[in-house]
């Protein structure tokens, strides 16, 4: 891979995409959000290839500490989005001229 090699790449991803699905399944919970993880680590793998280093641990291991954190990401952005949504729901309802009170609804 690190020569640009994208069989490479696929071979890899054919044989570990079943147990890293499994990993990134168990941790988001939803299929369609695991596998966009997965293919956004697999991007990362591509252009990070020269980032590995035999010494500090197997290809598996590696691969594994990416899509954890891959799925960290997205957890944090969820989340994230999720309370901008209720900021802005908030600031909504304070900011309405209708004279009712928060507490009506």
């Amino acid at each position: 891979m690190r020569g640009g090699d994208e069989s490479a790449l696929l071979a890899l991803y054919d044989r570990h995409h079943p147990i890293l699905l499994s990993l990134a399944l168990r941790i988001l919970g939803e299929r369609e959000t695991a596998e966009e993880v997965l293919q956004d680590a697999f991007l990362n793998v591509w252009r990070g290839s020269a980032m590995y280093d035999h010494k500090r641990g197997t290809v598996v291991a590696w691969l594994f500490g990416i899509v954890r954190h891959r799925c960290i990401d997205e957890m944090r952005s969820h989340r994230h989005k999720a309370r901008l949504r209720e900021a802005t729901e908030l600031t909504e309802r304070m900011g309405r001229s209708d004279g009712r009170d928060l507490a009506e609804e």
